[in-house]
């Protein structure tokens, strides 16, 4: 591969991993602000848990559903982005 095909595909990845970043962190803020209005409402959310009908249990599992979502994608955006950095750093070394 030529020096410049690769700095074009170190800079359009180097772009992807910046979007990737910000990517995650918007995924794990959004978890934040879930939590946060979980725990800031959890009065009226146990009063919503407790009862009787078929309501309690879907809304517990959409909100753990939603909440390991946004979590796990937020994850995997950052350690996808800084594993990728450091096999391209290890493929400079090698050559």
């Amino acid at each position: 591969m030529e020096r410049r095909q690769y700095d074009a595909i170190k800079k359009e990845r180097n772009e992807t991993a910046i979007t990737g970043i910000i990517k995650g962190f918007f995924y794990l803020s959004l978890a934040g602000v879930v939590y946060f209005l979980v725990f800031f409402n959890a009065n009226k959310l146990t009063g919503l848990l407790t009862a009787k009908n078929f309501f309690a249990p879907l809304i517990s599992m959409s909100i753990v559903v939603l909440v390991a979502y946004l979590l796990g994608t937020g994850i995997n955006k950052l350690i996808k982005n800084t594993l990728e950095q450091a096999l391209e750093s290890q493929k400079m070394r090698e050559e």
